[in-house]
């Protein structure tokens, strides 16, 4: 009986550090998942960029404003993020 008790207690023991790992594991891989989130947001906003710019026929001006829409959404926390672009004493 005692030995029966110490084999569940160890792999009681080794069943808590398998979760523990695990919860480890899920959190580092949330974080992951976050930060690659975000490197999409960016590289998306780089592709829009330059097919604005690609655009023929399109004012400096409407470029500009395009690029200016386009930044805040790429970023962390777009609800709280502007963009200005200055060109010239312009705005």
């Amino acid at each position: 009986m005692h030995k029966k008790i110490e084999r569940l207690s160890l792999q009681v023991s080794k069943l808590k550090k398998s979760e523990l790992k695990l919860k480890q594991t899920r959190h580092l891989l949330q974080k992951k998942t976050h930060a690659l989130t975000e490197r999409v947001k960016e590289l998306n906003c780089f592709y829009k960029i330059s097919y604005l710019v690609e655009e023929y026929g399109m004012s400096i001006e409407k470029i500009l404003q395009g690029i200016v829409n386009l930044i805040p959404p790429a970023w962390q926390y777009p609800d709280v993020t502007c963009a200005r672009i200055i060109l010239e004493d312009r705005i």
